[in-house]
């Protein structure tokens, strides 16, 4: 079986911090093939429109995609962090469109606004049997976390939601972080 994880980072948050690291460490234990996406041509400030950072990194994953060979892969994994989960959910739905893959199973880490109408388009029956979870902190500066998790609850999307946590889910107390770390590296090896 031919697997495919691809990582999707935020815009401070690289394949080198440790959410994405151990994705990728354990696709690579797992017998996945590892490919990350890079951004090119960011909005200066990323955060201060969110559009405009959509935009840019749908573009990316688009053209990115071109260069995959989708069907040679059995098995799709989507790990992302905040900005690279709108890229996960747009390419997760533009795959969907052209049935050029079988299933993706999406990790969104701390997902923003507009990632949120890509998770409905992934939970209603994509053509791929695509599944998802969702992790984010109860402070993250960055996505209203009440409103992340109605979102969630609403259309039937599992979350969790850890307490204290910011943007990076962590929560300034390193034995607390470690322990979230290893939780959500234990949905990995359970879904890899």
């Amino acid at each position: 079986m031919k697997k495919l994880l691809v990582l999707f980072p935020g815009v401070g948050y690289s394949t080198a911090r440790p959410l994405l690291y151990y994705a990728k460490r354990m696709g690579q234990e797992k017998g996945y093939e590892v490919l990350e996406l890079e951004y090119r041509r960011m909005p200066e400030h990323p955060f201060d429109n969110l559009k405009e950072t959509a935009k840019t990194v749908c573009a990316c994953a688009e053209a990115w995609a071109e260069h995959v060979d989708w069907e040679k892969y059995d098995k799709i994994a989507f790990v992302s962090k905040s900005v690279g989960t709108v890229a996960a959910g747009f390419l997760t739905r533009r795959l969907a469109e052209t049935g050029r893959c079988v299933q993706i199973v999406n990790l969104f880490l701390t997902p923003i606004e507009p990632t949120l109408k890509y998770l409905t388009e992934a939970k209603n029956g994509t053509k791929m049997g695509s599944s998802q979870i969702v992790f984010s902190g109860t402070s993250d500066q960055w996505m209203e976390p009440e409103l992340l998790a109605d979102f969630c609850r609403k259309h039937g999307i599992e979350h969790h939601a850890y307490a204290g946590g910011n943007h990076s889910i962590e929560t300034g107390h390193v034995l607390r972080d470690v322990e979230i770390a290893k939780e959500i590296v234990g949905f990995y090896e359970k879904l890899l």
